[in-house]
């Protein structure tokens, strides 16, 4: 799961900030898979052997790692995919409990949360009885954090993304991503709809925050028909991203008051695609062989060279992962290049784009058995 603390000043204040050190030491620590793949014997995309280091990591991590710091004036945000609750190894043999999860939230003390896979009983018809267990406890993590003081807003998506915050919700919207249901392919044909969820939260000094909380989809390509044969078109998650800055667009261009025009915004989300520029030429190579062994060619060879696209897009339209904000991202984690993984394949997934006059103090992860990122 990771978090930020992020301090959000008007223009003006935002100009007059002093330039950061962008020097980085050339020695981190990166996932234990990652550090494997570089010997000979290494497995590259064994899953197996990607989760047992994953968990192996997570809890060695959480055994050392500090609680996290008070964030002061500051507003906190974090982003987290719960994994349908069915734990570090997706499977309900690893489940967890949503009071566990509940706990672990609170510890952030964060004033807005994002969760992944927070599937919902009413609308989620669809899912067999493998998952009802998951389903009961997302409803449980609901009346916890409503007792807890918190707002919740959940996106319109087949497996929905869930906005809980302790502010002021002045408008909110969900927002379908994909018009028609997305067809993946890997191990099983995938059929489903991503969305996100949009909000208005005002702060307690008066200005406002846009907020939108969303799950890409998994994988980058999609198997259509052309003229009576399957083909794998890419660029998917790029699509859904190009809907949701468009929607960021028109809100900017029609809201009212014109304060929350000018407002910062943050996309909170679990990507499905790690940067290449955080990682060494090794480091990428072991990640693209993995997807390799797991996608088509053509998407393999495209995520090597390329990647999805995402990032790229949203840095034209002005938006910056809170990461690369962040004004201690050069000692924090001893200098490294790059956030701390987030995911069981030993990879940074999941961020938080920001946009606007937004200083972001810190970014954090924190490490835990209760889910897969």
């Amino acid at each position: 799961s990771s978090w930020a603390i992020a301090h959000c000043d008007s223009p003006a204040q935002s100009r007059k900030e002093s330039t950061r050190d962008r020097t980085h030491d050339a020695q981190h620590a990166s996932a234990s898979y990652l550090q494997a793949t570089s010997k000979p014997e290494a497995c590259i995309g064994d899953k197996s052997l990607m989760e047992q280091m994953f968990l192996e990591d997570v809890r060695c991590r959480s055994k050392t790692q500090q609680p996290v710091p008070p964030k002061g004036s500051c507003l906190r945000v974090a982003t987290w995919n719960v994994n349908i609750f069915t734990g570090a190894k997706s499977s309900l043999e690893t489940k967890a409990d949503a009071s566990a999860v509940c706990d672990e939230l609170l510890s952030w003390d964060a004033d807005v949360i994002v969760l992944q896979e927070m599937a919902d009983m009413v609308l989620d018809i669809r899912w067999d009885d493998a998952w009802q267990e998951g389903l009961h406890s997302a409803n449980e993590l609901n009346e916890l954090l409503l007792n807890a003081g918190y707002t919740l807003h959940r996106s319109c998506a087949d497996n929905p993304t869930l906005l809980a915050t302790r502010l002021p919700v002045r408008y909110a919207a969900g927002i379908m991503l994909d018009e028609v249901a997305t067809r993946t392919r890997g191990n099983r044909l995938w059929v489903e709809k991503r969305g996100a969820q949009y909000a208005e939260l005002q702060m307690a000094t008066g200005q406002w925050l846009r907020v939108y909380a969303t799950h890409l989809n998994h994988r980058d390509d999609e198997a259509v028909r052309n003229f009576g044969f399957q083909q794998d078109a890419l660029g998917v998650r790029r699509r859904e991203v190009e809907k949701l800055t468009h929607h960021w667009r028109d809100r900017s261009a029609r809201a009212r008051p014109s304060a929350v025009r000018d407002s910062p915004a943050l996309i909170m989300a679990d990507f499905n695609q790690p940067l290449r520029r955080h990682y060494t030429e090794e480091e990428w190579r072991a990640i693209t062989e993995g997807q390799r062994a797991a996608s088509p060619a053509a998407v393999a060879a495209k995520m090597e060279e390329e990647g999805d696209g995402v990032a790229e897009l949203l840095e034209a339209q002005g938006f910056r992962s809170a990461f690369d904000l962040s004004e201690q991202r050069s000692t924090e984690y001893g200098g490294r290049p790059a956030p701390p993984f987030t995911h069981w394949t030993g990879t940074t997934l999941d961020f938080v784009y920001v946009h606007g006059a937004c200083t972001v103090r810190r970014t954090g992860v924190r490490y835990t058995p209760l889910s897969d990122h």
